[in-house]
C-alpha cells in the first residue's frame, strides 16, 4: 500500500513539474516570422480588396480627386507633396484592384511585432519601424494555448494561440473588442501570425 501510494506520489509530482516547466516555456522574447509576416500581409490585401464595395469605391474615389487638388495647391505653393502623392497611389492601386508596394510595407510594419513575456504574467508588444509603438497587458498559459490581453490603454488587443517549443501562432480571439464596426469576425478569420523564440 506504502508503495502505491508513494508511486502515485511521485507520478503527481512529475506531471507537475512537468506542468510548470510548460507554463515557464512561454516566458521570453518572441519576434514575428518574416515568411508568417509577408503571408499574412498579402492575404490581408486580399481580404480588403474583396470586401470593397460600389460605395466604398465611389468615396475612395473623391478623396483620390480631392488629394490631387491638395498635391496641385501645394506644388504651386511650393510645399511638399510627396505624403500625398503616397496616400494618392496607394489609394488609386486599391480602385485599380491591387495593393501598392507602400501599402504592403506599411501593413508589414505593423505585423512586425516583437512580444515580450515576462515571468510575471506581463506582456509587452512593440511594433513600428524602430519598434517605438508599445502596447501593454498581460499573459496566461493553460498547456500550450497561450492567451493575451491588453491593458486599459490597449482594450482592442486580445489574442489567443498555441506554443509548440519555439514557436507561436496567434490570432484575434473572436470576442476581441474591435475599433471598427466595419470588422467583423468573419473578416479577421483564419489570420494566424507565428512568432519565433528570441
Amino acid at each position: 500500500m506504502r508503495r502505491l501510494m508513494l508511486a502515485t506520489f511521485l507520478a503527481a509530482a512529475v506531471l507537475f513539474s512537468a506542468g510548470m516547466a510548460r507554463a515557464a516555456d512561454a516566458v521570453g522574447t518572441w519576434r514575428a516570422d518574416p515568411v508568417s509576416v509577408k503571408a499574412m500581409v498579402e492575404e490581408i490585401g486580399r481580404r480588403v480588396l474583396a470586401m470593397m464595395d460600389e460605395e466604398d469605391r465611389a468615396s475612395m474615389a473623391e478623396t483620390v480627386e480631392a488629394l490631387r487638388g491638395q498635391v496641385a495647391q501645394g506644388k504651386a505653393e511650393g510645399v511638399d507633396t510627396s505624403e500625398l502623392e503616397g496616400q494618392i497611389a496607394m489609394m488609386q492601386g486599391m480602385l485599380d484592384g491591387q495593393m501598392t508596394p507602400e501599402a504592403m510595407a506599411e501593413m508589414t510594419t505593423g505585423l512586425d511585432v516583437t512580444l515580450e513575456l515576462a515571468a510575471d504574467g506581463s506582456a509587452t508588444m512593440r511594433s513600428g519601424p524602430e519598434e517605438d509603438d508599445v502596447d501593454h497587458g498581460t499573459w496566461t498559459l493553460d498547456g500550450d494555448t497561450v492567451e493575451i490581453v491588453g491593458d486599459e490603454n490597449a482594450p482592442e488587443i486580445r489574442m489567443t494561440g498555441t506554443i509548440d517549443g519555439d514557436r507561436m501562432q496567434l490570432q484575434e480571439s473572436p470576442d476581441a473588442d474591435t475599433t471598427s464596426d466595419d470588422i467583423t469576425d468573419e473578416d479577421v478569420a483564419g489570420l494566424v501570425l507565428e512568432l519565433i523564440r528570441q
